[in-house]
């Protein structure tokens, strides 16, 4: 990472520098569980997601201090409302402590915010309405889209996978 900085001439802060030179390394069977975790979120059906739940929390249970896990577990229990599969107060409440449990081993992560801000993107009345870090909503929005693809955020556009019909809607989500 440090080599791609300076061939792009980007100036790093110290704590910038020290971050890239001692990356945090997960547990290598929490690190596999959370890759099988993400295998099975991406199929997006109530199957896989159940599946990556598992593996989410497999990769937790080896190594609670694995950021990328809580927000896998966050993301899964997003999924699983968005597409229909769960009510939301069944998932979002886990979904959300497993973001904040996300943001809070690793407040410089874009994956656990983009999970915090997937869960507060429900018209769900949780505990915060608003990322608490000023993160923009669009960035998280963009971010997690990228990464998902826009029928995570947007399933109203796009039919339940499989079933050929929209996911309920539950209302507009207020400012």
């Amino acid at each position: 990472m440090r080599s791609i900085a300076s061939q792009i001439h980007i100036a790093l802060t110290e704590e910038q520098k020290t971050r890239l030179a001692n990356p945090r390394q997960a547990r290598p069977e929490a690190h596999e569980a959370y890759l099988k975790g993400r295998y099975y979120w991406n199929k997006r059906t109530a199957d896989g997601m159940q599946n990556a739940e598992h593996y989410f929390q497999q990769a937790i249970d080896s190594d609670p201090t694995y950021a990328a896990a809580y927000s896998g577990l966050a993301d899964c229990n997003s999924g699983l409302t968005w597409h229909g599969f769960k009510s939301p107060a069944d998932a979002l409440p886990k979904a959300y402590a497993a973001a904040r449990k996300a943001v809070e081993i690793d407040p410089e992560s874009a994956e656990a915010h983009a999970s915090l801000g997937l869960v507060l993107s429900h018209n769900w009345n949780g505990p915060e309405r608003s990322p608490s870090s000023g993160v923009p909503w669009n960035w998280i929005l963009n971010t997690q889209m990228r990464t998902t693809g826009t029928e995570t955020i947007f399933p109203s556009r796009a039919p339940l996978r499989g079933t050929g019909r929209s996911p309920p809607r539950t209302g507009t989500r207020s400012t």
